[in-house]
């Protein structure tokens, strides 16, 4: 019970933290700016749909009867026949102007979630101030072991991330139905060459589920960095490169499929995204595959950084 108190108190002290109270100040501003900012469509989204569809047979060269009974795999050909579908029932589709379309993808790697992995890496590398600081030396003086102290301060980092995105996902939540429409509540995407439909809710909570590895395994990596070098600077900078743009590097190394199913920054991102895929989507790797390598490579992270402080000199 004792080391619940410890990790009670790491909570306390990270919530009363100024970098904590900035982070939640800026989400706020980010959030309602973003949602002010969004442009407004100017033409009605049967007219979208039916404007879109009209490029694609133009692409394709194909015709509406063609693409109606076709059982290709093509995206496009596919993406054609959820605009057909939702015109058909006059459905409107869920996209980033209607309110559950928008708080699906409010966490991606694509959206808002490239602002908002920088204050969890933040509240990570904090651990590294109380290296440069000297104040981590005051831990020692608690009648906890080294790896109860580095326990409790990882989990700490992990429940003040949580206590952050849950904040600004009923923020966006409530900013969304303020200034945003509804739509038809039916969501369509293509998953594996295959139009799957599901309700918009129950697309919008595993979307978002499954947008958390990515924040959850850049935290560990930025602990990991902060306990072993001791510096906010190389910690923060290293974690935000990757965390930013190792995604965009996978892509430029070409590497093989084998080698990417291993790659942080190729399965980390597990959004299902409308008119586009994730990496391990199009490499075909399962989303439980991708949550165990995950979950492997946090527990590294996390044991790399609890051997570092149990066996250095501080």
């Amino acid at each position: 019970m004792m080391i619940f108190r410890y990790i009670s108190a790491e909570i306390d002290k990270l919530l009363k933290s100024k970098w904590v109270k900035i982070a939640f100040l800026i989400a706020l501003i980010c959030s309602l700016f973003l949602i002010l900012a969004m442009p407004k469509e100017e033409v009605s989204w049967r007219q979208s749909l039916q404007t879109e569809n009209h490029s694609i047979e133009k692409q394709l060269n194909l015709t509406k009867q063609e693409l109606v009974i076709s059982k290709s795999h093509n995206t496009l050909i596919l993406q054609w026949q959820i605009n057909n579908e939702c015109l058909a029932k006059n459905m409107k589709p869920e996209t980033l102007n209607t309110r559950l379309g928008n708080l699906s993808q409010l966490m991606s790697h694509k959206n808002y979630g490239l602002i908002l992995v920088v204050f969890p890496i933040l509240f990570a590398v904090s651990i590294a101030g109380e290296f440069e600081k000297g104040t981590i030396k005051f831990s020692l003086f608690s009648p906890y072991s080294r790896r109860q102290i580095i326990l409790s301060k990882f989990l700490s980092v992990f429940f003040i991330s949580a206590l952050f995105l849950m904040c600004v996902l009923i923020l966006n939540f409530a900013l969304n139905f303020i200034f945003l429409d509804s739509a038809s509540g039916i969501h369509y995407i293509i998953k594996a060459g295959e139009i799957v439909s599901e309700k918009s809710s129950i697309f919008v909570f595993k979307n978002i589920l499954l947008a958390l590895p990515y924040y959850f395994a850049y935290v560990s990596f930025a602990f990991m960095l902060a306990v072993v070098s001791r510096s906010t600077a190389i910690s923060l900078s290293i974690s935000l490169f990757f965390a930013l743009l190792g995604t965009q590097l996978v892509n430029l190394l070409h590497l093989s499929d084998k080698m990417l199913r291993f790659i942080l920054p190729a399965i980390v991102d597990l959004t299902y995204y409308d008119k586009s895929t994730n990496i391990a989507g199009e490499m075909g790797i399962s989303t439980f595959t991708c949550l165990i390598t995950i979950f492997v490579y946090c527990f590294i992270f996390y044991f790399i950084a609890q051997e570092t402080f149990k066996n250095r000199d501080i």
